[in-house]
């Protein structure tokens, strides 16, 4: 018997690669800046293509769908072998046509509370999260969603996004207000009654960011945990989180702890501008 040696080949492990993020801060970035014949095979390890988009994009009106703008990407990249992770925001930020109303507009109009953050020129609509309106039209969306696309073997996870700036579980680029332990489980029991066999990330930051000391961060991490969620964070190589937390620029290493053995992780870099000009470059 003889080892036989792959020198061209980079091995491929299940939940372990890089992802591209294909759809980020609005359905314009970054997958439109590849050539239609460009799959990335020359990037070895890459496993899964990561698709962030607003609720608006998906549902313009009540109860009318417009999956083309995903499935499309689904269609082209599946076929390549690749998987597809999924965040459904509620509320973004940018100039992006659309991201002003995340949370498609539709909803405000039906009776849900909320407030217009005027920041960096821009006007952003932020939902009052434990709302009774926006939860349930919110409910009815992931419940349609789910039904098309939760368990689907080429889904590698779901971000929940439905809480926060950019869906990262907090507010810090708009009200900056804590929401309740009572309001962030109506948005995490949302996904678990919807997405029973797809595996569930959330951000660190829905717990790590909270600094009302009240213990809802501690309920919220056992809450987690015990559903199988797993984290995800999103500040490598953010230079303020270095600032702040170090240089690993990870706000709550510890959390990883608790899931890295049972769970995949997910950890976002930086956006590509502000890296090459970074110290990290």
């Amino acid at each position: 018997m003889s080892l036989i040696g792959i020198k061209k080949k980079v091995c491929e492990n299940p939940h372990k690669g890089w992802y591209i993020h294909y759809f980020d801060n609005g359905i314009h970035a970054y997958g439109n800046k590849l050539a239609k014949d460009d799959y990335l095979e020359d990037f070895p390890g890459l496993d899964h293509v990561y698709l962030r988009l607003a609720w608006s994009y998906l549902e313009p009106q009540e109860g009318k769908f417009n999956w083309e703008i995903i499935d499309k990407e689904i269609n082209r990249w599946t076929a390549k072998g690749y998987k597809i992770a999924f965040r459904i925001t509620c509320k973004e930020t940018g100039g992006f046509e659309g991201n002003g109303f995340a949370t498609p507009k539709w909803v405000m109009e039906a009776g849900a509370k909320g407030r217009f953050i005027e920041k960096s020129g821009r006007t952003d609509w932020e939902p009052e999260y434990g709302d009774p309106v926006f939860l349930q039209k919110l409910e009815n969306f992931h419940k349609v969603f789910a039904a098309r696309y939760s368990g689907k073997p080429w889904l590698a996870y779901v971000d929940l996004g439905s809480y926060g700036d950019w869906g990262e579980f907090h507010t810090a680029a708009s009200s900056r207000k804590e929401w309740p332990f009572e309001i962030i489980k109506k948005h995490i029991d949302i996904y678990l009654k919807y997405y029973k066999n797809t595996q569930l990330v959330i951000s660190d930051d829905a717990v790590g960011s909270r600094e009302i000391q009240d213990g809802s961060s501690e309920k919220l991490l056992a809450y987690i945990l015990a559903n199988g969620i797993t984290f995800r964070d999103d500040s490598i190589s953010v230079e303020w989180y270095e600032d702040k937390f170090g240089f690993s620029t990870v706000r709550s290493p510890e959390l990883f702890d608790f899931v890295w053995e049972k769970y995949p992780v997910v950890l976002e870099l930086e956006h590509y501008g502000p890296t090459i000009k970074s110290k990290y470059i």
